[in-house]
């Protein structure tokens, strides 16, 4: 059984950014969606919950598994948060910058931004309303090959040394220059009795970097959110679209052209 749905967080100019300078937010290009997912079955209840953004660090994790367990009544272990590890994202609290990697089991000294605030109290908004709307779906499934989106930012000299390759160089390769990536871009469809898509689950392996400039930041959903809203639309039904959750794969040394020179279009 399964039930989904999404809603949108919105930052303003001039709010901070979840980037590596004091840099505030420039621009933003629209809201930032993120899809919820409880699949069950066999006794055993999962939330899979997918923000097209970043909103990770050791206390936020926490958060998740608070807010997200007590609304999908499902324990914490049973609490997964794939992010898109958007660059272009708001940042989430005020927690030191030493918090944002590791584990821990304990709650931290932070504080929630607005925009913080805002996406906890929509998520969990959101997973209550899903609890208890579960219902039986069949899965199928396909994968596309994708090649001309991404790169092997690991360039290799001819000595055999490496260096991390930004965009001028890539082009000094060829404009089509990939490297060695995972090309493969799966779709898993859940679909109810009554024949409607109640959701997709799909995945790419990929940095969503393409708008990313450290010292301008934007507010934008990168080809992760481009890509879930084309496919909502396709199978939409009436005004209702169905929940699109982009899984994040293992982006490495993989990046989106137009790493630190691209722009929205």
């Amino acid at each position: 059984r399964a039930a989904a749905g999404s809603f949108d967080t919105l930052e303003t100019v001039g709010a901070p950014s979840f980037n590596h300078t004091a840099a505030p937010i420039e621009k933003v290009f629209g809201p930032l969606r993120t899809a919820v997912v409880i699949l069950a079955g066999d006794g055993e209840r999962i939330c899979l919950v997918a923000p097209n953004m970043i909103v990770y660090s050791k206390w936020l994790d926490r958060q998740f598994q608070k807010i997200v367990g007590a609304a999908a009544r499902v324990a914490a272990s049973r609490v997964i948060v794939i992010h898109s590890h958007n660059h272009t994202s708001p940042k989430m609290s005020d927690e030191p910058a030493e918090a944002e990697w590791g584990e821990s089991d304990e709650d931290g000294p932070f504080n929630l931004t607005p925009v913080g605030a805002q996406f906890f109290e929509k998520l969990a908004a959101t997973t209550r309303g899903l609890a208890d709307q579960l219902k039986p779906v069949s899965l199928s499934w396909a994968v596309g090959e994708e090649h001309t989106l991404a790169y092997n930012r690991k360039g290799r000299r001819a000595d055999g040394t490496t260096y991390l390759m930004r965009e001028v160089d890539r082009m000094k390769l060829g404009p089509d220059y990939s490297g060695e990536i995972d090309t493969q871009a799966p779709v898993v469809c859940l679909t109810g009795e009554d024949g409607k898509v109640v959701s997709f689950l799909v995945e790419f392996n990929a940095h969503p970097a393409t708008a990313y400039h450290p010292e301008h930041p934007w507010i934008h959903g990168e080809y992760p959110q481009i890509a879930c809203e084309m496919l909502a639309r396709h199978f939409r039904n009436g005004p209702v679209e169905p929940t699109v959750a982009f899984h994040q794969g293992c982006a490495g040394n993989i990046n989106s052209k137009g790493l630190l020179t691209g722009d929205v279009e």
